[in-house]
């Protein structure tokens, strides 16, 4: 009959041989993704010459429209068209949904939170205008 130490130990062997075996398997599952993927690579990124000039015009469109829209949403404090969402009053900024830096401009850029009572009024009522986070 065993001591007790010595099924410990044998306890602790077996633990160990199956950590390894489950690290040996998913070492070896990894290479064999990474080799899938190194052979698609190729079929990936290659181009025919004759389309070359459609990936180059597609990709610098792309690159130009995602540039300006963010461009823009960062400007308008993250609306692309905040004037969709309140009345906007170069006059009297603190009674409006958002402040207009100068008459006839385009930067407009909406109160996230604000008291949306008339600056007559004796009560605050908090409004937010912040926009929802999309998943």
């Amino acid at each position: 009959m065993l001591s007790k130490k010595g099924q410990i130990t044998i306890f602790i062997i077996i633990g160990i041989l199956i950590v390894f075996g489950f690290a040996f398997f998913f070492y070896i599952r990894g290479l064999e993704v990474e080799e899938k993927f190194e052979a698609a690579r190729p079929v990936i990124e290659t181009v025919p010459s004759e389309l070359n000039p459609i990936v180059l015009y597609t990709e610098d469109c792309l690159k130009t429209v995602a540039t300006n829209g963010l461009v823009k949403l960062g400007q308008h404090g993250g609306y692309i068209n905040p004037e969709e969402y309140g009345d906007f009053n170069f006059a009297e900024p603190t009674d409006s949904d958002g402040i207009v830096f100068s008459l006839g401009s385009d930067l407009k850029i909406p109160y996230w939170y604000y008291n949306a009572n008339q600056n007559q009024e004796t009560s605050i009522r908090i409004a937010s205008m912040r926009p929802e986070l999309l998943y």
